[in-house]
């Protein structure tokens, strides 16, 4: 039931509707796959077709510890006491299934632009999104973190943001950031952009987005936001280790992908490395004029025909 309620309530939401339509645009799976992009109709369906003994089945085949399993543990403790912990109750919760990774590889987005009626919703929502081939062992990876973080990493100090909310003053929260596929087999990664605004407002957010995707390809970044970035970037990943959870998380994806915190240690080296020269190449290389991105707006805008749901799903 409380499933039922969230997807019935994200029907009209301007960033649920956002999200869903840019996997509908890009779907590249079969019905049925795990990766496949459901509407709202079939959501509800799969979830209304659940039933106790479907659940029962799947516990029975699929819940336990794999023999690919792993145990991260950050903490003040005895790491023998705790590994003989885990033996003594959880040697007999095994899974017999073989861990398969689902294969994600980049495919080219489409390059569209949508809008989307929501009636009555105060705010809209604009979502775009570019991929691109590359992954974390790649040369370009430390350049395109600086790059993420001068045009839309920060939420106010960014190319995005200042344009959007501070210069502009047309969006209550703007950004964009890069993520870089750490699966060097899927190499499936992405350039994004966001904003929150009133839908009067809608024609500048699109100019505001494009005007400075246009601006960052051609012009590249200057050595003072370079400095800045660095620092800035340097400082996160400091912060983020001292925290256990996402150090105990960092850990895991190092063993999963069979390296270990000298990965992190090479890339901070070569962050501080870079030059203008470095990020402005990797800007040019992976970004794309605005017109060849996957864009969804929705919002409460005027002069719109209303889609429905069921007509919105692209073969």
């Amino acid at each position: 039931i409380q499933n039922i309620a969230y997807i019935e309530q994200s029907k009209t939401e301007p960033s649920s509707v956002v999200m869903r339509r840019l996997g509908e645009i890009n779907e590249h799976y079969p019905k049925g796959h795990p990766l496949y992009s459901m509407s709202v109709d079939e959501q509800l369906e799969a979830i209304n077709n659940v039933s106790i003994e479907d659940l029962k089945n799947y516990y029975n085949n699929f819940y336990g510890i794999s023999t690919n399993a792993t145990l991260v543990a950050i903490g003040s403790f005895d790491g023998n006491e705790l590994k003989s912990y885990v033996d003594d109750h959880l040697s007999d919760f095994k899974s017999t299934k073989k861990y398969t990774a689902i294969s994600d590889p980049y495919k080219l987005n489409k390059g569209v632009n949508e809008q989307l009626k929501t009636p009555d919703k105060k705010n809209a929502y604009t979502r775009g999104l570019l991929n691109f081939e590359a992954n974390q062992n790649s040369k370009d990876f430390p350049a395109l973190q600086i790059a993420s973080s001068i045009f839309g990493g920060g939420f106010l100090n960014s190319r995005i943001a200042t344009r959007l909310r501070q210069q502009d003053g047309v969006s209550y929260g703007a950004g964009g950031f890069v993520s870089v596929d750490a699966d060097a087999d899927d190499s499936n990664s992405s350039v994004s952009v966001y904003a929150i605004y009133a839908p009067q407002n809608a024609e500048k957010v699109q100019a505001g987005f494009s005007e400075e995707i246009n601006k960052f390809i051609s012009e590249g970044i200057t050595k003072e936001e370079l400095e800045n970035a660095k620092k800035g970037w340097i400082q996160q990943q400091n912060v983020s280790r001292a925290k256990d959870n996402e150090l105990a998380s960092l850990i895991n994806n190092n063993l999963y992908y069979d390296r270990d915190l000298t990965f992190q240690e090479e890339v901070e080296n070569k962050v501080m490395a870079l030059t203008v020269e470095d990020v402005n190449k990797a800007i040019k290389k992976y970004f794309k004029p605005f017109s060849e991105w996957t864009v969804v707006n929705a919002g409460d805008f005027d002069n719109m025909i209303e889609t429905p749901e069921s007509e919105k799903k692209v073969d």
